[in-house]
């Protein structure tokens, strides 16, 4: 069984609509990075005009969800739905924002796992803990190079501001933690 040509038009349309990422109010801190990263890397291939601006994953992907919908809407005509009634149910059910959607089952707990607030908080946590380990390990670093070795700043100053920003890291994993738990 084949879709009419007009049905496969708005399975491409849809796909295409769904799968570039957009700037939202209700995106959470992770998901803004992610975007202004991409933004950025976008920006650098562009720049460097080395690569394609879309790439062979992308097509694939696409592909698939392209052969997914055209199953399940073939499924659902064959439930006795019409061709249109059974591709707004393919669009229902594909859609990204839906936690019932069988292609990111695996990522639909992440999504929703957090608070916006909550993971707003978990970044200003890692930030402030490694800014905090950062300066007392420059601290420490910077006394212990002059009572030492006599000098104000050397190897000592560096090795010890290093080990303060990975404690840094390390309290802020912990913080993170501690989040992940009482969240549940």
């Amino acid at each position: 069984m084949t879709l009419k040509k007009e049905t496969e038009l708005k399975i491409q349309k849809y796909i295409k609509q769904n799968t570039n990422l957009v700037a939202s109010d209700e995106l959470t801190y992770f998901e803004k990075l992610a975007l202004h990263t991409n933004e950025k890397w976008m920006e650098a291939k562009r720049t460097a005009a080395k690569f394609k601006w879309t790439s062979q994953k992308n097509k694939e992907a696409q592909e698939d969800l392209m052969s997914y919908m055209s199953d399940y809407i073939e499924d659902c005509i064959m439930n006795g739905f019409s061709e249109e009634d059974a591709f707004e149910k393919a669009k229902v059910t594909f859609a990204v924002e839906n936690p019932n959607n069988p292609l990111l089952k695996s990522d639909a707990e992440w999504l929703h796992h957090f608070d916006p607030n909550v993971a707003e908080a978990i970044g200003l946590y890692y930030a402030a803990s490694m800014f905090i380990g950062l300066t007392s390990g420059a601290l420490l670093g910077v006394i212990l190079q002059m009572v030492i070795l006599e000098e104000s700043i050397g190897v000592l100053f560096f090795i010890v501001t290093g080990i303060g920003f990975i404690a840094g890291l390390g309290f802020g994993l912990l913080k993170n933690a501690k989040i992940s738990l009482n969240n549940r």
